[in-house]
């Protein structure tokens, strides 16, 4: 799924991926100008186990 907008640090794209269950596993946000900031996920069954977050 992708996403565009405007937020704070100005025009950026996101792109969300999800697992075979429907979680969240990754976020891939680019503002624009400027490098990709990329979120994942991690789940302990259907629990949130936490997120790490790479620049």
């Amino acid at each position: 799924m992708r996403a565009h907008g405007r937020g704070p640090q100005g025009e950026f794209e996101a792109q969300y991926h999800y697992d075979a269950l429907g979680r969240r596993s990754r976020k891939a946000v680019r503002y624009k100008g400027k490098t990709e900031q990329t979120t994942r996920f991690l789940w302990q069954g259907p629990v949130s186990a936490g997120a790490a977050r790479r620049r």
